[in-house]
């Protein structure tokens, strides 16, 4: 899937009211997302989804996957990134809190876009795409994935500063 068409689901979902999600969320305010986001647990999640599938049987070694991945995180940084950082600034977003949205965006969307031609498999981003397009942010995680349950935070929970 295109990453442009990707990026404008997510931010359509972000922009309307948000859906009730087809999985068990934990609901947080805007500011205890923002902390969330800043946590180093939650990184390392997202970074052990990623290496979790990318490594998996090796995929990263077939078919140029590796360069593609590559690829697709350069293309992210030149073409997404600017339109990312415009999209969260409207909502009052610190430049920590945008960076971590960043960082878990660039991993969603290039996933997304690679999944079909590499058979990708991960609930965990399949989950964060479904709470982005519903409206919400995954700002953190509830006991050891997978037994556990998201937090999420809707951008527009606190009036923003314009």
């Amino acid at each position: 899937m295109d990453n442009k068409i990707l990026l404008k689901a997510i931010f359509d979902g972000l922009s309307n009211v948000p859906q009730k999600p087809n999985l068990e969320v934990l609901y947080c305010s805007k500011s205890e997302g923002e902390q969330r986001l800043a946590s180093v647990e939650w990184e390392n999640i997202g970074v052990e989804q990623t290496n979790d599938f990318l490594f998996k049987d090796g995929k990263i070694n077939q078919n140029n996957c590796g360069a593609k991945w590559n690829t697709g995180t350069k293309l992210f940084r030149e073409e997404l990134e600017p339109q990312i950082i415009q999209f969260f600034s409207r909502y009052s977003f610190t430049d920590e809190s945008i960076d971590a949205i960043n960082f878990d965006l660039s991993a969603l969307i290039n996933y997304k876009s690679l999944q079909r031609e590499f058979d990708f498999e991960s609930i965990f981003y399949d989950q964060m795409f479904e709470l982005y397009t519903s409206g919400y942010i995954p700002v953190g995680y509830e006991g050891d994935y997978p037994n556990g349950t998201f937090y999420v935070m809707n951008p527009q929970s606190e009036p923003s500063e314009e």
